[in-house]
């Protein structure tokens, strides 16, 4: 399917109480050499060290140039890189950093009008994630967030009338679908999502929402497990949009609601979508070009003006939008509009951010970083270098740090701490030279006894007449060994008849580094009690178990019934991928006609042989849809039409489809009937 892809510039500031301070920094990026001036139209924070940007054309060439740049010093130096794999005619859409040498990225190929998802792990080399939005006959890629911790979500176009959306717990290792029933069906055959690095927001704690052609916003928070739509649409129609939200209650929305549109019409909402206002900003200046929220606060947001034609100012909000305040700076940000265009944004903190944009002179590819004024004394760990992610239980594990000096003066002593969870800190006494903007990475000789849940490692700096204590410290969340879960249910795969008795089949896998030996590994129909088991055995670290169970379950009267396996191990460090839920079809009835004037006839001839007609009755106008399921309960054949009340048919050709049985499912204002049908 082909769409209309957003492209807007992005920017944002955030304030802090101290004095803060712009400088330049070189991304690295190379292009106007060769006449392409580089700007960054997206920013993608991992943390305060670790941040992915990406470079687009702004010459107004057309070309695209498959530029990118990373960092893990917080900016000190960018180490650009390309896009290897992509075609000619691909750009990226939406770029997503998970660590320094691990990203994702929703591309779309402007020749082909597919857009796919890809990954590197290595920083450099990229490459489609398989089995993940990218059947390019039946899938459109639309966008990929990460919370952290390794949380995160990507989604696209609905396939058989529901949004594709996956999740993972596992930094993108191991990708999961959301099942059918956590997901709101389409609001129509032609409902899509935007694809574009705004059009899907979140929020730390798992709140997620991104917009749709329908103008509807969809919404989770319970980091993508299930969705819902918003309880009202704050649009009919969207052709282009970005949203934003500070929490899960109030949310910014722009449209263009035709792609002849000239302007974005802005609502927003502070009851989680149940009203949604106009927005109207009562004072200061509303710069469109891109906004964003500011992690940490309440309703800070920051908007920019990048067009060059127009004013190329930098404000912020306080108050969710109502109030803006111009950002200034002697050298970039000038009061009522920059003497530079400002691009793309991304913000840790209300301290520390990056904005895209081009020098003075477009002599270098730049970028801009808001920090702290460096002055006198300031320094602080950046990054805790090992662990990284997770440790064995009970293993003996060593800390690595990286420490910056911020400041302006040389520091020459310092102690240097950390602490894992809640037993007592180590700290050493460290002696040197460490000149202003410079980093020490730190091995401590004294380890300490992993945990056997998850817990927090920080690690920070004491340092005589420190200024900013704020920077001191980092803190990682670092994973146990001991995590496994259902990834999939194997069986049963297709349709199951009502009352059979069914097994199940599921596949396990060990998400930690220490070999798993027992455990218990249940499943769920429905509200019924569960199947549990115990497992012994040995299931060693990345891999995976295929277990079936000995007791089997009676399928439920029902046409669709929720079917969860999840294994239940002792020490597991992370529950929250212990679980797999999938919605099973049972056997088609066979329901043929409602009270109401809703019937679903036999085919005819049935047999089939070639042509065959399909009639029905409708009580009222609205849309039908039709899906020709085989016995394994394979969508083969889907088709939608508009109706008005009274008697209809639809005539399909069964030429293209195997020999066997075959059920029809009708399904007409929320309600689904079925037959049998038998194609020779």
């Amino acid at each position: 399917m082909k769409k209309n892809l957003l492209f807007i510039a992005l920017f944002f500031i955030s304030i802090g109480l101290n004095a803060q301070y712009w400088s330049q920094q070189n991304t690295n990026m190379t292009g106007t050499r060769s006449g392409i001036a580089i700007g960054v139209d997206q920013i993608s924070i991992v943390d305060s060290s670790i941040v992915w940007i990406n470079g687009y054309n702004g010459s107004g060439q057309g070309r695209f140039i498959h530029a990118n740049s990373r960092t893990q010093d917080g900016g000190a130096t960018w180490h650009a890189g390309s896009y290897s794999g992509f075609g000619t005619n691909v750009q990226a859409t939406v770029l997503c950093g998970v660590s320094y040498n691990k990203a994702f990225c929703v591309a779309y190929d402007t020749a082909s009008s597919v857009a796919s998802f890809w990954k590197t792990t290595d920083g450099t080399n990229w490459s489609t994630v398989t089995g993940v939005l990218n059947n390019g006959s039946t899938t459109f890629a639309d966008g990929v967030k990460f919370w952290g911790n390794g949380k995160g979500f990507c989604y696209g176009d609905p396939v058989s009338s529901y949004f594709n959306i996956y999740t993972t717990s596992d930094s993108g290792k191991t990708w999961n679908a959301v099942p059918t029933s956590n997901i709101p069906i389409a609001a129509s055959s032609t409902e899509y999502g935007l694809n574009g690095f705004d059009c899907v927001s979140i929020v730390p704690g798992g709140f997620a929402c991104f917009l749709t052609t329908a103008g509807r916003v969809i919404t989770s928070n319970d980091y993508g497990a299930t969705w819902t739509a918003t309880p009202t649409a704050p649009f009919t129609t969207a052709a282009g949009g970005s949203l934003w939200a500070s929490s899960p209650t109030y949310i910014i929305i722009s449209n263009l609601a035709t792609t002849t549109s000239t302007s974005y019409t802005y609502k927003f909402t502070t009851d989680g979508g149940t009203t949604w206002n106009d927005f109207n900003p009562t004072s200061g200046t509303f710069y469109q070009s891109a906004m964003c929220y500011v992690p940490g606060t309440d309703s800070m947001f920051v908007a920019t003006g990048g067009n060059s034609s127009a004013a190329m100012g930098v404000g912020y909000t306080t108050d969710g939008g109502m109030a803006w305040t111009d950002f200034t700076d002697s050298t970039y940000l000038q009061p009522g509009g920059s003497n530079i265009q400002c691009l793309g944004v991304g913000f840790y903190n209300a301290n520390i951010g990056w904005v895209g944009n081009y020098d003075q002179a477009q002599s270098i590819n730049s970028i801009l970083k808001y920090h702290p004024a460096p002055v006198g004394m300031d320094g602080g760990v950046i990054t805790v270098l090992q662990p990284v992610g997770q440790t064995g239980a009970g293993s003996m594990v060593q800390v690595q740090v990286r420490v910056k000096n911020f400041g302006t003066d040389t520091i020459n002593s310092m102690n240097i701490a950390y602490q894992a969870g809640s037993s007592s800190p180590v700290s050493v006494s460290w002696t040197g030279t460490l000149k202003p903007d410079s980093t020490l990475d730190y091995t401590f000789a004294t380890t300490f006894t992993s945990p056997v849940s998850t817990y927090n490692l920080c690690a920070y700096t004491s340092i005589t007449g420190d200024i900013y204590p704020t920077n001191d410290e980092t803190c990682d969340s670092i994973k146990v060994s001991m995590d496994a879960g259902v990834i999939s249910i194997l069986q049963p795969s297709g349709i199951t008849p009502i009352g059979s008795n069914v097994p199940v089949k599921v596949r396990a896998k060990n998400f930690g580094t220490t070999t798993i030996t027992s455990m218990n590994i249940a499943y769920q129909v429905g509200t019924s009690s569960p199947v549990s088991v115990p497992w012994t055995g040995t299931l060693k670290p990345d891999s995976t178990l295929d277990y079936t169970f000995t007791t089997t379950y009676v399928v439920p009267d029902s046409a669709h019934y929720t079917l969860c396996a999840y294994t239940v191990l002792t020490g597991d460090s992370d529950p929250a991928n212990d679980k797999t839920c999938k919605s099973v079809q049972g056997n088609l009835g066979i329901k043929e006609s409602s009270s109401d004037g809703l019937i679903l006839n036999q085919n005819f001839p049935n047999p089939a042989n070639g042509i065959t007609t399909i009639s029905f009755n409708v009580p009222s106008n609205g849309e039908v849809i039709l899906s020709l399921m085989n016995s394994i309960g394979e969508i083969v054949y889907r088709e939608s039409k508009k109706v008005d009340t009274g008697s209809h048919t639809i005539t399909l050709n069964t030429t293209p489809f195997t020999a066997g049985i075959y059920f029809y499912e009708f399904e007409f204002n929320g309600n689904r009937f079925y037959r049998k049908m038998i194609i020779n």
